[in-house]
Protein backbone atom coordinates (compact mmCIF):
# COMPACT_ATOMS: atom_id res chain seq x y z
CA UNK A 1 0.00 0.00 0.00
CA UNK A 2 2.46 2.58 0.75
CA UNK A 3 4.55 2.15 -2.36
CA UNK A 4 1.24 2.80 -4.25
CA UNK A 5 0.90 5.74 -1.67
CA UNK A 6 4.64 6.73 -3.26
CA UNK A 7 3.71 6.44 -7.19
CA UNK A 8 0.69 8.42 -6.49
CA UNK A 9 2.78 11.33 -4.90
CA UNK A 10 5.71 11.08 -7.63
CA UNK A 11 2.91 11.29 -10.51
CA UNK A 12 1.23 14.04 -8.72
CA UNK A 13 4.26 16.16 -8.61
CA UNK A 14 5.40 15.36 -11.97
CA UNK A 15 1.54 15.96 -13.39
CA UNK A 16 2.27 19.57 -11.07
CA UNK A 17 5.48 20.28 -12.49
CA UNK A 18 4.40 19.71 -16.09
CA UNK A 19 1.23 22.10 -15.84
CA UNK A 20 3.44 25.00 -14.94
CA UNK A 21 5.63 24.13 -17.71
CA UNK A 22 2.99 24.24 -20.51
CA UNK A 23 -0.16 25.32 -21.39
CA UNK A 24 -2.81 21.99 -21.82
CA UNK A 25 -6.25 21.54 -24.45
CA UNK A 26 -9.12 21.50 -22.62
CA UNK A 27 -9.06 17.85 -22.55
CA UNK A 28 -6.24 17.86 -20.27
CA UNK A 29 -3.60 16.97 -23.71
CA UNK A 30 -0.23 19.36 -23.01
CA UNK A 31 0.69 21.69 -25.60
CA UNK A 32 3.72 22.76 -27.01
CA UNK A 33 4.82 25.57 -28.58
CA UNK A 34 7.71 26.09 -31.35
CA UNK A 35 8.30 29.44 -32.73
CA UNK A 36 11.35 29.96 -34.64
CA UNK A 37 11.52 33.91 -33.64
CA UNK A 38 10.30 33.64 -30.36
CA UNK A 39 12.74 35.62 -27.91
CA UNK A 40 11.70 34.37 -24.70
CA UNK A 41 12.85 31.37 -21.96
CA UNK A 42 12.55 29.08 -25.02
CA UNK A 43 10.73 26.29 -22.71
CA UNK A 44 7.50 25.80 -24.80
CA UNK A 45 5.09 27.24 -22.55
CA UNK A 46 3.58 29.59 -24.36
CA UNK A 47 4.09 31.37 -27.87
CA UNK A 48 6.64 34.35 -25.97
CA UNK A 49 8.57 31.22 -24.73
CA UNK A 50 8.31 28.77 -27.40
CA UNK A 51 11.01 26.24 -28.74
CA UNK A 52 12.55 28.02 -31.23
CA UNK A 53 13.77 24.64 -32.62
CA UNK A 54 10.98 21.89 -33.45
CA UNK A 55 13.29 19.04 -32.75
CA UNK A 56 13.85 20.20 -29.16
CA UNK A 57 9.73 20.13 -28.58
CA UNK A 58 9.90 16.54 -30.37
CA UNK A 59 12.63 15.42 -27.58
CA UNK A 60 10.82 13.32 -24.87
CA UNK A 61 12.40 15.00 -22.24
CA UNK A 62 10.44 18.11 -23.52
CA UNK A 63 7.29 16.52 -24.34
CA UNK A 64 5.91 13.72 -22.64
CA UNK A 65 3.63 11.84 -24.57
CA UNK A 66 0.29 12.66 -25.04
CA UNK A 67 0.98 16.13 -26.49
CA UNK A 68 0.28 18.87 -29.23
CA UNK A 69 3.37 20.62 -30.47
CA UNK A 70 1.70 23.72 -31.95
CA UNK A 71 4.28 25.39 -34.58
CA UNK A 72 4.36 29.18 -35.77
CA UNK A 73 4.72 29.33 -39.76
CA UNK A 74 7.72 29.45 -40.67
CA UNK A 75 10.48 27.02 -42.25
CA UNK A 76 11.94 24.59 -39.55
CA UNK A 77 15.08 21.94 -40.50
CA UNK A 78 16.30 19.35 -38.53
CA UNK A 79 19.85 20.92 -38.57
CA UNK A 80 21.38 23.05 -36.25
CA UNK A 81 20.38 26.85 -36.67
CA UNK A 82 23.83 27.79 -37.53
CA UNK A 83 24.47 25.18 -40.14
CA UNK A 84 21.78 26.60 -42.15
CA UNK A 85 23.97 27.66 -45.42
CA UNK A 86 24.48 25.38 -48.05
CA UNK A 87 24.13 21.59 -46.63
CA UNK A 88 26.77 19.20 -46.74
CA UNK A 89 25.96 15.67 -47.83
CA UNK A 90 25.09 14.55 -44.24
CA UNK A 91 22.69 17.22 -43.91
CA UNK A 92 20.96 16.15 -46.37
CA UNK A 93 19.77 13.03 -44.80
CA UNK A 94 18.48 14.57 -41.38
CA UNK A 95 15.44 13.81 -40.89
CA UNK A 96 13.41 15.18 -37.74
CA UNK A 97 12.62 12.23 -34.92
CA UNK A 98 9.07 11.71 -34.74
CA UNK A 99 7.23 9.99 -31.89
CA UNK A 100 3.98 7.90 -30.97
CA UNK A 101 1.79 10.31 -28.96
CA UNK A 102 2.65 13.55 -30.09
CA UNK A 103 0.43 15.43 -32.65
CA UNK A 104 2.04 18.13 -35.05
CA UNK A 105 -0.16 21.17 -35.73
CA UNK A 106 1.54 24.08 -37.92
CA UNK A 107 0.94 27.54 -39.63
CA UNK A 108 0.07 29.59 -36.74
CA UNK A 109 0.40 32.69 -37.69
CA UNK A 110 1.82 34.94 -34.73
Amino acid sequence: MRGHLTIFAVALLVSMVVSHAAAETTDGILVVYVDANAGGVNDGSSWEDAYNDLQDALDSENTPAPAEIWVAAGVYKPVEPEVFGSPTIDERDETFHLRNGITIYGGFCR
